[in-house]
């Protein structure tokens, strides 16, 4: 009985522990460069909100465009087009680890975020297909 009491309680001081752990999630997640979306955010959620100064926010070197604090999390705002421009030529189906730099307790944090790109190439047309003898 002491041992599944003990388990239970290490099992919730985890859970607790987890759940206040700062988490970053990148929107959209799966990203079309070629969407109607101007915009990307970053959503940075912690328990201390009011910790995070939110002027000196940027994703891959980009400065927010602006930002909005909840009681839970830190939302940025981003140009899309510049997030792109850091990436070089993306591919779609490709993952892309994004670098998210902030001040936190006055001291400098970051955190990192997955993207996928999705959708059509370049400029929404398809490419080409090329006939194997290389003849169109």
């Amino acid at each position: 009985m002491r041992k599944r009491i003990l388990i239970s309680t290490l099992v919730l001081i985890l859970i607790a522990a987890i759940s206040q752990a700062d988490q970053l999630k990148i929107r959209p997640h799966r990203l079309n460069p070629n969407g109607k979306k101007a915009v990307m955010k970053a959503e940075l959620w912690t328990s201390d909100t009011k910790a995070v100064d939110t002027s000196n926010i940027a994703l891959n070197g980009v400065a927010a465009i602006r930002t909005r604090v909840t009681p839970v999390k830190v939302i940025a705002f981003f140009s899309k087009a510049d997030v792109l421009a850091t990436l070089g030529q993306v591919q779609k189906g490709q993952t892309y680890t994004l670098f998210l730099a902030f001040n936190q307790n006055a001291a400098p944090s970051s955190m990192t975020g997955d993207i996928t790109i999705v959708g059509k190439s370049a400029k929404g047309k398809q490419q080409p297909q090329q006939h194997p003898t290389g003849k169109p």
